[in-house]
């Protein structure tokens, strides 16, 4: 499409758009609700619009007198002829709106190609990337849903299987409802083990989902090493040192036909800014993505200070969960204790670092933690401290170091007299 046609099909959209208001002023309610005057490329059609909007809201009449007298008088009395003229009908207005919206991202898009065109620096041009990306997140429509048809819908929602995620941790699969388009945040200080239980949750989840892993700072290399020993039951020490006994290699060999059928991918995405991560998401259709970890990210905002810049990435993971449906689950590290004497006390909201941004965006969000902060080799503590779909709680988790993995806690008194075979042991096996 060259530019002459672009340009009609614009002020077409434009025209069909104000023609319906025009024709009838029964949907200016409906329109006004839809359509911002920021949605009108042309001055002269953003002006009309602008004008019959002000005189919508004031309580005043709105057709083609009061609307030519407001914007100005005669010297728009053609135009409002004009545009009648091309709107054959009313009916289309819902289509009209949605040609006028696709429009006006695609001339903003065109002007950010100008844009990067002509930029001076990497920096700026990441900039105006970013900009352009949120272009497909802006949403004007407002859902408006009567009572008898949200009583349909609730029934229709009863007769199905709840759309919930499976973590394959007790506590997490009875208390946790978390459903597609949600935003997880699991905090948890360094050495706690977020990236182990991460990527343990991905792996249950991944069984059902397609699931994406942006790593930050951990290696893929390291991550699958991490996997085959959570899955397979292999010493993670056997593995880094490459002497897995021939034993420990059939097992691998019999679980690796399943494990490779998860539907899993780990992205090394260190450099990444959350416009990045979503343009992979998008394209590879992932329905959940894990981010390890929050702080991390790369800022594209300039001019902000490190609390701004986190609490900007954290509202655009939650736009990006919001908009396409898809469930973020984003570590975040914990502000250390400010005195030793503090080291004691368990950590709570507040201790997301960098910002109270994350806390309020987040539909759930999970801290994990030492029990006993001046031994490494304590037991783990998963405590749910918020939950917009359900209760909070906590669960203590043993972490089986030369497995990477964690299991739910079982007390030496009621464990079984006989080990375990060597097998796959799923989690939620063990139950306090």
């Amino acid at each position: 499409m060259d530019d002459v046609q672009t340009l009609q099909r614009e002020i077409s959209s434009q025209a069909a758009v104000l023609g319906c208001l025009l024709i009838e002023p029964s949907l200016c309610g409906e329109i006004f609700a839809r359509v911002q005057a920021e949605d009108f490329i042309s001055p002269e059609y953003r002006h009309i619009f602008q004008a019959a909007r002000d005189l919508f809201f004031s309580g005043q009449t709105v057709d083609a007198v009061t609307i030519c007298h407001a914007a100005g008088g005669d010297v728009y009395r053609s135009l409002l002829m004009q545009i009648i003229d091309v709107t054959p009908t009313a009916a289309g207005w819902r289509e009209y709106v949605q040609i006028l919206r696709d429009d006006v991202r695609l001339h903003r898009l065109h002007e950010a190609g100008d844009k990067l065109l002509a930029c001076a620096s990497l920096d700026e041009g990441f900039a105006i990337l970013a900009d352009a990306q949120q272009l497909g997140n802006e949403q004007h429509t407002t859902r408006i849903v009567p009572i008898s048809q949200g009583i349909v819908d609730f029934h229709a929602r009863q007769s199905r299987a709840p759309d919930s995620l499976h973590f394959g941790i007790g506590l997490l699969d009875k208390r946790l409802r978390l459903s597609p388009g949600a935003f997880l945040v699991i905090g948890g200080r360094p050495s706690a083990g977020k990236t182990a239980f991460a990527l343990q949750i991905a792996d249950v989840i991944a069984e059902e989902r397609s699931v994406g892993f942006f790593s930050l700072e951990t290696s893929d290399s390291l991550l699958y090493d991490r996997l085959i020993a959570q899955t397979c039951l292999i010493d993670f020490g056997d593995i880094k040192a490459r002497r897995i006994p021939a034993s420990e290699y059939i097992r691998l060999t019999d679980r690796q036909r399943a494990l490779s059928k998860r539907k899993l991918d780990v992205i090394r995405a260190s450099g990444m800014s959350v416009s990045d991560i979503q343009a992979v998401t998008l394209a590879k259709r992932y329905e959940v993505i894990v981010i390890d970890y929050l702080q991390l990210l790369r800022e594209t905002g300039r001019n902000m200070n490190r609390t701004e810049a986190v609490s900007r990435m954290s509202m655009e993971l939650h736009r990006l969960a919001q908009t396409h449906g898809v469930t973020v689950i984003a570590l975040s590290q914990l502000s250390r204790p400010e005195n030793k004497g503090e080291q004691q006390k368990a950590p709570t909201l507040s201790s997301l670092r960098e910002s109270g941004q994350i806390e309020q965006d987040a539909d759930a969000v999970l801290l994990l933690y030492l029990t006993d902060p001046t031994d490494p080799k304590s037991d783990r503590r998963l405590k749910i401290a918020k939950n917009k779909e359900g209760e909070l709680g906590c669960a203590d988790l043993n972490f089986e170091g030369r497995f990477q993995r964690f299991v739910e806690y079982m007390p030496p008194e009621s464990a079984a007299p006989q080990p375990a075979p060597a097998r796959q042991i799923k989690l939620g096996e063990l139950q306090t």
